[in-house]
């Protein structure tokens, strides 16, 4: 078991638990006690979210420290040599449970909230337009003579030289950053 000071008064204490098969590991950063599991608020994660959780609460800190490893290297050995590297280093971090299962909770929650409203008591602002939805009905299809009207304009496009579409601006820097048309 592992401890250490806290150096904000405000943090609150956080404990991890990994289980394996044959044992069971206790982090543990709290201020200046060593307890027993029993009365820890402990969590059982996969030991790929504690080295994520590890890895995001070590992101830029402590960039001085390296690890050479050979390539092709074992699990074992390079999480021996990150602790051999880490050996003086002891700061403290919260473990989180796995954000996958809060986000479906809540995805759950919303569509049961959504299910179970009426849709005339929907929260939340009205479609603005000047045009009344309920009563607009679609545009008819084109007739016949309209079709054939857009066929010919079709073709005669066709035939007419290419225009490019696009209009070229070189812009300057004015007054140091603002874009100036020349």
């Amino acid at each position: 078991m592992a401890s250490t000071k806290r150096t904000n008064a405000e943090q609150s204490p956080a404990a991890a638990v990994v289980e394996t098969q044959t044992k069971r590991i206790c982090l543990r950063a709290d201020s200046q006690e060593q307890s027993t599991m029993d009365n820890q608020e402990t969590i059982t994660l996969h030991p790929r979210d504690v080295l994520r959780q590890l890895a995001q609460a070590m992101n830029r800190e402590r960039n001085e420290l390296t690890v050479t490893l050979p390539v092709d290297t074992t699990w074992r050995s390079a999480v021996q040599a990150v602790q051999a590297t880490l050996s003086d280093v002891d700061e403290p971090f919260l473990l989180l449970p796995p954000g996958t299962g809060n986000r479906r909770a809540i995805r759950e929650m919303a569509l049961q909230a959504v299910s179970e409203s009426a849709s005339q008591n929907v929260v939340g602002l009205p479609i603005r337009t000047s045009v009344d939805l309920e009563e607009e009905e679609p545009h008819p299809p084109l007739s016949e003579a309209g079709r054939d009207r857009l066929r010919q304009m079709g073709k005669e496009a066709a035939k007419t030289e290419f225009r490019q579409p696009y209009v070229s601006l070189r812009a300057d820097l004015g007054e140091g950053h603002l874009p100036k048309e020349t």
